[in-house]
């Protein structure tokens, strides 16, 4: 917790704009900020912002941002935004250097903005909430292209939901992910969440 409150008391010198998402790393050591002058910034919390990184995204601004971790010690950061486009970036923190790849494969899921990202407790899946549509991505941190697509919903050959989505978590129990359409105003409105269940890991 010491880290988190250490990270929110600097303001990063590459902020220069409104914020549309902030997401931490899993160990608290990497802050992506995805701001509306279309650029990402990755930011060492340790330095209080002094170690950075910049990253243009000539697509539009992206609106949201989950992490993964490659296994190696370095980490996998996906963002979402306009068109269905997911950029993936590889970023490593060694001591006081900060590199980032972008050369990654990239996704283009439909052509709805994605307005969420989320992973779930066991970091196996993504799920990348559109505008009308579901998706969910399967993490593969070794393979060349880290993020497989294992499912539409609705699929492509059946309309879009007509009211809009907004939101998703995975709650640990069976894997289950829940997703909040805009409409519904509350959560436990049941006609309005779609409750969809993964079969779990062998």
């Amino acid at each position: 917790m010491d880290r988190y409150r250490r990270a929110f008391k600097f303001s990063s010198p590459s902020l220069a704009h409104s914020v549309n998402y902030l997401a931490f790393s899993n160990d608290g050591s990497l802050l992506a900020v995805c701001s509306d002058d279309h650029v990402i910034h990755i930011i060492s919390t340790e330095s209080k912002g002094k170690i950075f990184e910049v990253v243009k995204t000539h697509g539009g601004p992206m609106a949201a941002a989950v992490w993964f971790s490659d296994g190696r010690g370095g980490h996998w950061l996906a963002t979402g935004g306009h068109y269905g486009f997911v950029r993936l970036l590889y970023v490593k923190l060694e001591g006081n250097k900060l590199s980032v790849n972008d050369d990654t494969a990239p996704l283009t899921l439909g052509d709805d903005e994605i307005v969420d990202l989320v992973s779930d407790p066991s970091n196996h899946h993504i799920a990348a909430v559109g505008l009308h549509r579901l998706f969910v991505l399967a993490i593969e941190p070794a393979a060349q292209a880290p993020l497989k697509l294992l499912e539409t919903y609705p699929p492509h050959d059946q309309p879009k939901e007509s009211s809009r989505l907004s939101g998703a978590a995975f709650c640990d129990a069976g894997n289950t992910l829940v997703v909040a359409h805009l409409d519904a105003r509350i959560l436990c409105a049941s006609p309005l969440i779609l409750l969809h269940a993964h079969v779990p890991d062998p």
